[in-house]
């Protein structure tokens, strides 16, 4: 059963994940805002540290891909 839940879980992540980077390419600002938690803090590449809403602001400007 444990093993069951475990693979229940992973696939529910992985979905979610898949359905984040998708709104991402979009990009779906309201998916987005939905998906991502409020306190998340994205750090691209470059170290350019960016908050949820920044990061968001971002995409939706057109400014990130």
């Amino acid at each position: 059963m444990t093993q069951d839940l475990s693979a229940a879980l992973r696939d529910q992540i992985l979905a979610l994940e898949t359905e984040r980077y998708a709104a991402m390419l979009v990009p779906d600002i309201a998916r987005l805002n939905e998906l991502i938690a409020d306190g998340v803090v994205h750090i691209h590449i470059n170290a350019l540290v960016e908050s949820k809403d920044v990061f968001i602001a971002s995409l939706a400007e057109g400014r990130r891909r």
